[in-house]
């Protein structure tokens, strides 16, 4: 991604409710399935960690490592006071095998030209019996300027993502759309940007990442909060996102 997105992110996911929203998304179906482990209960890593807030996320279920490949990434995470950092490839991780019982990789896949050689890198390092966070993009029609601002090269379906993983020798866990509330809007913004062709890239950052007023802001992190409540209990059959689950089976 461009410096400027990294700033942006840095700047808003604190507060912010997308970034606030799928923090907590994340950390329930996590805590769903693992239980809620404690610090110190397994090693985790978090891949292609941005500016570092999900990191920290990662300490209730054990101590945790940010990797990035972006010196600015990593520069972020100094400032946020972190200190296990790595600079590396999520293609090409630095690590023994069976090195960690957690990973995650938020909004990293599809950045990435070949996402099968991540999936490879992710089998090897994660322990038998071990598992692996994925936060993603949906659908291709929902392609946008968005998009091309932070170099994604793809969107997935659900479809596709379990067979992605599976061809990894992962075990599908669970695999759900999330940001669903808002997938009919979204998706008459996107057709609307592309009858008028608004999809070209253009200044600095990203024109989907900004602060609205507070109580916007407010209203879609409830949106997002009830999202996760039904999460405890249901999966989703479309969304914006998409979130999965992944299991490396035990020999």
């Amino acid at each position: 991604m461009e410096k400027e997105v990294y700033q942006q992110f840095y700047d808003l996911e604190r507060d912010q409710w997308w970034f606030a929203g799928m923090r907590l998304i994340c950390r329930t179906v996590l805590e769903r399935r693992l239980g809620g482990a404690g610090v110190g209960a397994t090693r985790c890593l978090d891949v292609g960690c941005g500016t570092g807030l999900w990191t920290k996320e990662l300490e209730r279920f054990g101590p945790g490592w940010s990797l990035d490949f972006s010196p600015e990434a990593l520069a972020f995470c100094r400032q946020r006071g972190m200190a296990r950092l790595v600079r590396a490839s999520a293609s090409s991780l630095p690590f023994a095998d069976g090195s960690f019982g957690l990973l995650t990789a938020l909004g990293v896949i599809e950045h990435l030209d070949d996402d099968k050689g991540m999936l490879a890198e992710l089998h090897r390092v994660c322990k038998p019996g071990g598992h692996v966070l994925f936060l993603t993009s949906a659908y291709q029609l929902l392609w946008s300027r968005h998009d091309e601002i932070v170099h994604h090269k793809r969107r997935y379906t659900d479809d596709q993502f379990r067979k992605l993983l599976e061809g990894a020798g992962f075990e599908t866990v669970r695999s759900t759309y999330v940001n669903t509330v808002l997938f009919p809007l979204v998706l008459a913004v996107r057709l609307v940007q592309r009858m008028l062709g608004t999809t070209e890239t253009a200044g600095s950052g990203s024109p989907d990442v900004f602060m609205p007023p507070a109580i916007i802001n407010r209203i879609l992190y409830l949106v997002l909060w009830a999202e996760a409540k039904l999460l405890r209990v249901m999966d989703f059959p479309f969304g914006v996102g998409l979130l999965a689950l992944a299991r490396k089976p035990s020999p």
